[in-house]
This record gives structure tokens, sequence and C-alpha cells, in this order.
């Protein structure tokens, strides 16, 4: 989205300066880079690396709405499918990136990218920062994405992973 990537690369030259000077930990927090923390949050809204995640009852146990789950019993929740629920959480247009959507943190268990509670990926805080960095370098380094045409977006090779059949094809520029 071409109206997206210059937001983004205005935010980028407000925080670091059009010298392209490196990016720090402090620069990249929420609070200094809000755009781009919403289009992370976006994309993994949308296309949460684990699609499914199933879990195992190893005894008998009662869920907070009071529904029994008998021992043995798998129970999966579905990211990829909750990031896209019409007026869950995201409004009448939930297939639409909008990264000012996220004006506050998301709540791990309405948003369980990277589950949630005391099971929560330990590596969450180091993916965002590694992305986010990866997104200020290139972009700042002048380098544009344009999706491919003939690109579907909604063709999976499913795996533990979700993966792209046919991979993701863009053309890149520098400017």
């Amino acid at each position: 989205n071409p109206d997206i990537q210059k937001k983004l690369l205005e935010e980028i030259n407000d925080t670091f300066g059009s010298s392209s000077s490196t990016p720090t930990f402090d620069k990249l927090q929420r609070k200094s880079m809000p755009y781009l923390d919403g289009l992370v949050q976006e994309v993994l809204r949308l296309y949460p690396p684990v699609y499914s995640d199933p879990k195992f009852c190893c005894k008998d146990d009662v869920l907070p709405s009071g529904i029994t789950i008998p021992a043995q019993t798998v129970v999966s929740y579905v990211p990829y499918t909750m990031g896209r629920l019409k007026n869950f959480l995201y409004g009448p247009e939930p297939l639409k990136v909008d990264p000012y959507r996220w004006k506050k943190i998301p709540n791990d268990y309405n948003f369980p990218v990277f589950q949630g509670g005391p099971r929560v990926c330990l590596g969450k805080r180091m993916a965002y920062l590694e992305v986010k960095t990866l997104v200020v370098i290139v972009l700042s380094k002048g380098y544009r994405f344009k999706l491919d045409e003939n690109q579907d977006l909604e063709c999976y090779n499913l795996q533990p992973t979700l993966v792209l059949e046919h991979g993701l094809k863009v053309k890149v520029a520098r400017v």
C-alpha cells in the first residue's frame, strides 16, 4: 500500500531524521513510533505466523464460561480467524489494514498471536524489535516495495506456521 509506505517513511524521518541515523532501542518504542507499531500489529493480526494453536486437556476441566472439557480433549483457538472477525474488536472492516486502530496495546487474550498469560512467548519483545529495526533500516536506505499484481494472499501451504503457497512476490526498487 503506497499510502501506508509513505506515512511510515514520514514517521521514520520524523523519528530518526532524513540522515537515516542508526535505529536505537529507545526510538523504536511504541511512544516514539506509533504508526510502525500499529502496522506491525495489523500484519500480525491478518497473517499470524501460527494460525491455529491446539491445547490438550490432561484432566477434566471447566472453562470460565462453564463449559466442561473432558480429559484428552483437544481445544484449539485460531488467531487467523480471530483477527478477521467482523465487529469482534476490529470494527466493520476487519480486512482493511488500519495502523491507527492500535491506539493502545492489545490484550494478549484478544490478540493471541504470541499466546497470553503465563505462557506468552518469551521472544515476543525481541520479535517486535527485530521487525521494527528491519523496516526502519530498509525503508530509510531508500528501498520501496510493491506487491505483485498477481499475488494471491489467501492461498496457503498449511504447515506449523502460515506460509503462502507460492511465496510473497514483490517488486523492490531503490529511490
